[in-house]
């Protein structure tokens, strides 16, 4: 099916890329991101010096997007292509070696040190046992509220190749800002390869953003460091890295991914986990998380708080820098005690 789309994006294309692959101005270096981490990091270092581009719009998912003809045209006259890389991308990377096989892809995860996909909340309670043996006082949830949970935990949205397998790498690393510096490392790298005649500025504005990634690492470190409650229960499986960089104890997370909605078993586990673990907050990606988060957490006695994935929104040189501290101040105010 994507082999099709391909084929009947291309054919579309043809009289785009014919016209305009020799009008588009050729001083400036041309970058193709993936999406908004990568973007942030790619503007900071080039400042106005490239024509940096975007490939996905602001409302759309790096884990699944279906190429427009116009972005294949910019594939045709771009110099370097940009990804995350973890394999969240390699539906683009086919596209792009198709379309343009001579470009270079940097792939930013390469030589990073990826974690493995965790599981689910709801397959923890055994793995937990050892640390938690105090028993739930709860009562367990009625049949009836779970199949009401289970009947608003359908949704849909654009996840749709993100059911990573259980042995499969956690591509979220942009979320711990030490890798997200290693990532600004190997942008800059590449930038000072493809254009060497601006590397001096390249560098220049690197050094300026690292300083702030830097930051920003002291101030995640200072802050969490200092929370007496450190359990972390997400929607999805995007805070690994984070939790793992910041000792956090991330219980785990309510879905593999958004579309592989829990089982009426899986919702009644995941309760009294939750109950079990005496977990205060949960939390919900502010994007896409489906109603029935907040019917567990009122299931749960839990609060329920919003964090950022950074997958979705429009980029500027300082946006990824100003949105992982929005996260921080949520993971504060949520996780600090309550007067």
């Amino acid at each position: 099916m994507r082999n099709r789309s391909l084929f009947l994006i291309i054919l579309a294309a043809i009289p785009l890329i014919l016209q305009h692959a020799h009008s588009q101005e050729k001083n400036k270096l041309t970058v193709l991101t993936s999406f908004f981490p990568i973007h942030a990091h790619t503007l900071a270092i080039t400042g106005n010096l490239a024509n940096v581009i975007q490939i996905l719009p602001p409302n759309s998912s790096p884990h699944d997007y279906e190429l427009k003809p116009s972005d294949l045209v910019n594939i045709t006259n771009a110099d370097l292509v940009i990804i995350n890389g973890a394999g969240l991308e390699s539906w683009l990377q086919k596209i792009v070696k198709n379309v343009n096989p001579k470009i270079q892809i940097l792939d930013t995860s390469t030589n990073l040190p990826l974690l493995p996909n965790p599981q689910p909340t709801h397959n923890l309670e055994d793995q937990n046992e050892h640390t938690h043996n105090h028993p739930s006082s709860q009562a367990i949830p009625t049949q009836e509220k779970i199949n009401s949970l289970h009947e608003n935990s359908h949704h849909h949205h654009s996840h749709k190749n993100c059911c990573h397998s259980a042995q499969s790498l956690n591509p979220h690393f942009w979320l711990d800002p030490v890798l997200a510096k290693a990532q600004a490392q190997s942008i800059l790298d590449a930038l000072c390869k493809a254009d060497p005649q601006n590397a001096q500025s390249y560098q220049a504005n690197a050094a300026s953003y690292f300083q702030k990634l830097d930051q920003l690492h002291a101030d995640f470190q200072k802050t969490l460091a200092q929370l007496p409650n450190k359990n972390l229960v997400t929607f999805h499986s995007a805070f690994t890295y984070l939790a793992s960089r910041y000792g956090l104890n991330y219980v785990g997370f309510i879905e593999k991914c958004p579309e592989a909605n829990p089982s009426p078993k899986q919702l009644a586990d995941l309760i009294n986990t939750i109950r079990k673990l005496s977990i205060g907050v949960i939390f919900a990606d502010k994007n896409y998380s489906p109603p029935f988060m907040e019917k567990i957490a009122r299931e749960t006695n839990t609060k329920l708080s919003f964090l950022d994935t950074l997958e979705f929104g429009v980029a500027s040189p300082n946006a990824y820098i100003e949105r992982m501290q929005a996260n921080l101040q949520i993971l504060r105010n949520s996780l600090s005690p309550q007067p």
